[in-house]
């Protein structure tokens, strides 16, 4: 397995990050002609760590106005801000940033307490056709506000969300400020360490935000959904696993049990019923064979899938380093 330079990694990440070259010295601006327009470039099995101790708002990969892009097996981390950030645009105004796939990455030990706002992967925008798949995010620390795993910013809109494992982040492990028909599906969300929520829906919209199905939330301190649920029809549960640690029932927005909350019409199909984890406080969310989760069709995550691949020279070199106990801000 080759190894990549520091040249390579930043070179890859130019070509993301930045819409295009020319030889006045670059744009500020989306090129009109599709040519010159950065797109199709993907960063795989890098290990890209260490960064923004002068700047503090860099991220390890950032895709801006640039689409078709592929981020896959690296593993980003010790970052003062997010891992990854995708997507360029404010609202619901059409964006140049769509069908980017962020996949099989391992993300963790972000922001250090030093900002806020953050998340282990940042969306911006209306994101058609945009995928974040099996990816591993843990350790995400702000400094006030935020610290959440997979994070939908304003009007991040068309993005899947699929068989990531996202657990000790700080103020949830899903949060969308506001958006459109995102999809929360087949993934694990645990250990949300505030009282934010496991999933926090921080605007209340009038059209459908987001729709949560088939997943496992397994928590150990309230609430489980955090934020503003008011308008009933802006939100879709079905088919999901709730347990919180110890055995309390859970409650749902409104101080609802979860009868009352299945005869609002959500969670219909879902069990609150404890998912048999093989070592969730060591973080390892393979099942057990006899699985509650398993019969409402949840998917079983490969652990052993996130990062970095190939000879073990190379994959184990993430696990040299050394780094301080990350501590609540």
């Amino acid at each position: 397995m080759p190894r990549r330079s520091i040249l390579s990694i930043l070179f890859a990440w130019l070509c993301l990050a930045v819409p295009a070259f020319a030889a006045d010295g670059g744009h500020d601006h989306l090129p009109a002609h599709a040519e010159e327009q950065a797109e199709r470039n993907t960063v795989h099995n890098c290990f890209i760590h260490d960064g923004g101790h002068v700047y503090h708002a860099g991220v390890g990969a950032w895709i801006g106005r640039s689409s078709h892009n592929t981020l896959s097996h690296n593993e980003i981390c010790d970052f003062c801000y997010s891992g990854v950030s995708v997507g360029w645009s404010w609202g619901y105004a059409p964006s140049s940033a769509h069908h980017n796939t962020i996949e099989h990455n391992h993300i963790h030990h972000l922001g250090w307490g030093k900002l806020s706002d953050m998340g282990g992967i940042y969306c911006l925008g209306d994101s058609p056709g945009t995928r974040l798949v099996h990816n591993l995010i843990h350790h995400v620390w702000a400094f006030t506000y935020g610290g959440w795993g997979l994070y939908t910013d304003e009007g991040s809109t068309g993005i899947l969300m699929e068989d990531n494992v996202v657990y000790r982040v700080k103020d949830g492990c899903f949060h969308q400020h506001y958006g459109k028909e995102n999809i929360v599906r087949n993934n694990v969300l645990a250990f949300s360490m505030t009282d934010r929520g496991q999933i926090r829906r921080s605007r209340d919209e009038q059209h459908l935000s987001f729709t949560v199905e088939r997943n496992i939330l397994y928590y150990d301190r309230p609430p489980l959904l955090g934020g503003n649920w008011g308008f009933a029809d802006g939100y879709r549960f079905d088919a999901n696993c709730y347990w919180r640690a110890g055995g309390e029932p859970p409650t749902f927005p409104g101080n609802l049990s979860f009868d009352q909350w299945q005869a609002k019409g959500q969670d219909r199909r879902s069990i609150v019923a404890d998912p048999r984890f093989v070592d969730p406080e060591r973080g390892d969310f393979r099942l057990k064979d006899d699985s509650p989760a398993l019969r409402l069709g949840f998917r079983p995550i490969d652990m052993e899938s996130f990062g970095l691949i190939g000879d073990p020279e190379w994959t184990d070199r993430p696990r040299h380093v050394q780094r301080p106990e990350m501590k609540m801000p």
